[in-house]
């Protein structure tokens, strides 16, 4: 019988990687809290701005978490 390749190869970038992206996730909306807060108090749009920046950021590294996750 033929050995069995397996699907993921040795060399998968890290950010394919659960290990990177649950934490990544959520430093960055720690990130997002602090400057949603500061964007606040200072009424700045471009903190705004970098808030809604790092929440999507965030969600992109949720899901492609639980892709990886789930495609195991």
């Amino acid at each position: 019988m033929s050995k069995r390749v397996s699907r993921r190869s040795e060399n998968e970038p890290v950010t394919h990687k659960l290990r990177f992206n649950v934490p990544a996730a959520i430093a960055s909306l720690l990130i997002a809290y602090g400057l949603a807060s500061w964007a606040i108090n200072t009424g700045n749009l471009l903190l705004y701005g970098l808030t809604l920046f790092c929440i999507t950021w965030a969600i992109s590294r949720i899901v492609l978490g639980v892709r990886y996750a789930l495609g195991r």
